[in-house]
Parts: C-alpha cells; structure tokens; sequence
C-alpha cells in the first residue's frame, strides 16, 4: 500500500507514463483521466492519495501484473528454441523472477 504510493510518486516526479498509470487513465473518468495527466506532465505528486485510489480502483495493478505475467510466460516459451546454456539459464531465470515479483 505505502510501497505503491511511493513507486507512483517517483514515477510521478519523473514524469513516466507508467502502465499502471496509463491504465488507470484510460480506465478513469474524464476528470480522472486530466488529474494523472497533470501530474505526469507537470512532475508533481499533488493529488498523490487521489491518484493511487485512481490506480486500485479501475484495476490498473491487475491489468498490469496480468500483462506483466503474459509477456513474462511468452518469454519462457520462446527459451525453448535457444540452445541449453549460460545465457539461456540467465534469462529462464529473470523471466521466471517476474513470475513471483510482487512490486
């Protein structure tokens, strides 16, 4: 919860459109939609508490753990076609990383 809200704050500040944030914006209402934008152009975590509610409600966090997990799943499918190896090895384990990551 707190960890969130911190990751989107640096996001924020950064002014990354995130896909979490991108979801929530295409998922928001019209004035939900102006706030995160806002935020991201302006590099301000004003409205912070308001944004991450944004983010868990339209289920952004889910759609992107979901996409994460897709693409984390092809990756390992397509390792199947690399020969046995170091490298292999590597990659087998960053993209079964993903599988378990939480944050």
């Amino acid at each position: 919860t707190q960890e969130l809200g911190k990751n989107l704050g640096d996001d924020l500040r950064e002014g990354k459109s995130t896909l979490p944030l991108i979801i929530a914006m295409q998922r928001g209402t019209l004035t939900e939609r102006s706030l995160i934008q806002q935020a991201i152009e302006q590099g301000t975590v004003n409205g912070l508490t308001n944004i991450v509610d944004i983010v868990r409600r339209t289920g952004a966090l889910d759609a992107t753990r979901a996409a994460a997990l897709a693409e984390a799943e092809r990756a390992l499918s397509t390792l199947e076609y690399i020969p046995d190896g170091i490298y292999k090895n590597a990659l087998h384990d960053l993209a079964s990383q993903l599988l378990v990551r939480r944050s």
